[in-house]
């Protein structure tokens, strides 16, 4: 086991470890050590079977990869061997810490290579695994009301009403007026009092006459 987990160390797994099954990895593996000194790259010897038979990379691409110093990519890898069983095995309980060591450096390089946005959001997943019962946001102690009166004011109008029943407090939700409003009010009432006063004379001099037949 840890012969196997260091060799999935090398740069050439980077892509692939952690994504695709054991066993396919073990097969790679072994493929790999068939590939030095450039041999692999003679397709006539090699003939890329593990390609056309398992969808896995053959000895000639191993052996392009470690000419650029390139992982395997991961799209190349058939589906089948990315299908996972997340079924926990005792006997693999060797194979669940190397995955987890891997992963663990992944989130480290993940980390050290982001801003400070994404790192509290590393953070936070994190806390969410570690201690998924607290959180950053706390309910408020108290519910607030976002519509209608609260009730601090209902019981206050509710006291001011009980001391005296004659009390009137506006609880009209009508805008107040506006000054060119207020004006054109005042001067409405003021014509209507000017007609009025004048109006009372010609009524009061037509009440002195006298009649014609006394």
């Amino acid at each position: 086991m840890h012969l196997m987990a260091h060799e999935y160390q090398h740069h050439l797994y980077s892509n692939i470890k952690g994504f695709v099954a054991r066993h396919a990895l073990d097969v790679i593996c072994k493929e790999a050590r068939t590939v030095s000194d450039g041999v692999g790259l003679d397709k006539a010897i090699y003939g890329c079977v593990l390609r056309a038979t398992l969808g896995l990379a053959c000895a000639h691409e191993i052996a392009l990869h470690s000419l650029d110093d390139s992982p395997i990519i991961f799209d190349k890898v058939h589906l089948y061997w990315k299908k996972l069983n997340m079924t926990i095995d005792p006997s693999l309980n060797g194979e669940l810490d190397y995955l987890y060591q891997v992963q663990m450096e992944r989130v480290e390089a993940k980390y050290k290579n982001s801003g400070p946005d994404m790192r509290a959001k590393i953070i936070q997943k994190l806390r969410e695994i570690t201690c998924p019962t607290s959180t950053i946001i706390s309910a408020p102690e108290e519910k607030i009301t976002t519509k209608g009166r609260s009730k601090n004011n209902k019981m206050h109008l509710s006291k001011r009403m009980s001391k005296s029943k004659r009390a009137r407090v506006d609880n009209s939700t009508k805008r107040t007026p506006s000054a060119f409003e207020y004006a054109e009010a005042k001067a409405v009432q003021e014509s209507v009092t000017r007609v009025s006063k004048r109006s009372k004379p010609s009524q009061n001099s037509q009440q002195s006459q006298p009649s014609q037949g006394t």
